[in-house]
């Protein structure tokens, strides 16, 4: 029997908005590689000569590029998690899999702690079990409400079952 269900997927908007920052970046350093005549100081420690330089510039232009495949990749999940659920039942947690994160299933009688983190504006409920560390994330709900509201009720599922 299904206690609660809840969307449970990353945002576009920030998919895109980085997606498309990170092609700027590249669009710009790949420029900058390709019209470089000059050497660079980095930091004023650090001296390239102008070969050295353009090497330095390409292997941004690399990274922004690399970056904006993971945006697309992001983006690809985005759409095809489009019914991603994380399903709270009576015994039972099941988180969807998500980028490079497979399917969970925690089991509640598993969790032998729970605990709570805060970082830059980013909430976590993490359960601890005999099989490893589960985290739930509020910026994969819709929003703070029903992450609270999902949480309160994990933690309702979840006490009973917790060592003394």
């Amino acid at each position: 029997m299904i206690a609660k269900s809840y969307r449970y997927r990353p945002n576009l908007t920030v998919f895109v908005l980085s997606t498309l920052f990170f092609a700027g970046v590249a669009a710009v350093l790949t420029r900058a590689a390709l019209t470089n005549n000059q050497g660079a100081l980095i930091n004023g420690l650090i001296e390239l000569s102008v070969d050295q330089a353009t090497i330095f510039y390409w292997a941004l232009a690399a990274c922004g590029f690399g970056f904006v495949l993971l945006g697309l990749v992001g983006i690809g999940v985005h759409f095809r998690s489009e019914k991603s659920q994380l399903v709270i039942h009576d015994d039972h947690l099941d988180i969807p899999p998500l980028m490079f994160h497979r399917r969970h299933r925690v089991h509640f009688r598993d969790v032998r702690a729970i605990k709570w983190y805060d970082i830059a504006g980013t909430r976590i409920f993490e359960m601890h079990t005999s099989a490893g560390k589960v985290g739930v994330s509020n910026r994969l709900f819709r929003n703070r409400q029903e992450f609270e509201e999902a949480c309160a009720h994990l933690e309702q599922m979840i006490l009973p079952h917790l060592p003394q």
